[in-house]
């Protein structure tokens, strides 16, 4: 397996008027990444609740914001998603997720 020590990707995205904003991972290349945990930052009140999926389906209980969620670990392959989303939040913050990953061989 390769080293475990990987930089994260990064992925940011604008409240709208609404109070809502989703980032979405994808696996790049034709292998399978373990993700193995992601750092959720949100700034900004409100009331705040967020759910991450995995292929368009309920993989964690709700989050709050500026945490570490530690689970999946998922394994993802090409063309997977793993997707968060957060509604109740202040309009115009930004939603900055970064994953933590490593290819599996």
């Amino acid at each position: 397996m390769s080293s475990p020590h990987r930089p994260p990707v990064t992925q940011s995205a604008s409240v709208d008027a609404a109070g809502n904003a989703s980032v979405s991972f994808y696996t790049r290349g034709s292998g399978v990444w373990r993700w193995q945990q992601f750092g959720i930052n949100m700034p900004g009140g409100g009331s705040i609740v967020g759910q991450m999926y995995f292929n368009g389906s309920p993989v964690s209980p709700f989050y709050n914001p500026d945490t570490i969620a530690g689970e999946p670990p998922l394994d993802a392959g090409p063309g997977d998603e793993v997707r968060f989303v957060v509604s109740g939040a202040t309009p115009g913050a930004v939603l900055t997720i970064a994953g933590f990953y490593q290819p599996l061989a």
